[in-house]
């Protein structure tokens, strides 16, 4: 069964390790339906392990991601991320 999703939050970054927890902890603390939002992260071509922080980290919504291995830039980030989006 198809989830029904109503928000999509689309998070682009590049070598952004620290502040991306930071967020992921602030989106934890978000009281949201579980069934409506999705958490979509696109790596921009990071040297550092974000991209890999972001798949272990634990959240109560639907997570997707991508990953360039070059940086590409926030326009093909950003439609990376809309193509992802439910």
């Amino acid at each position: 069964m198809k989830k029904n999703i109503k928000f999509s939050c689309i998070i682009i970054g590049y070598n952004t390790q620290e502040s991306l927890l930071e967020l992921l902890k602030s989106i934890n603390s978000q009281d949201y339906s579980n069934n409506d939002i999705e958490i979509i992260y696109v790596d921009d071509g990071s040297n550092d392990k974000s991209y890999e922080k972001f798949l272990d980290y634990s959240l109560p919504y639907t997570k997707k991601s991508s990953k360039f291995y070059d940086n590409r830039g926030r326009v093909f980030a950003t439609q990376e991320g809309i193509k992802l989006a439910s």
